[in-house]
């Protein structure tokens, strides 16, 4: 459940940047190509690193064994 939470914001984020980047190109003279440099360049590297930090917070541990020898 806190894996599919994880994906689901690493979408929000992707769509986010995308519309914002959409909106620039619309109200400014940045072209494209200076867009698409941008988001490679800046924004996904940290799509990357947060990707990399939800697959170590959630990825399944070593399995824990417990030795029950009893010492006396």
């Amino acid at each position: 459940m806190l894996e599919e939470l994880a994906i689901e914001k690493e979408e929000e984020l992707i769509n986010t940047v995308g519309k914002r980047a959409s909106n620039r190109i619309k109200s400014s003279d940045v072209t494209p190509g200076e867009i698409f440099l941008f988001f490679n360049e800046k924004i996904l590297p940290l799509v990357h690193i947060l990707t990399d930090n939800y697959q170590k917070i959630f990825a399944p541990g070593p399995d824990i064994v417990v030795d029950e020898t009893i010492v006396s």
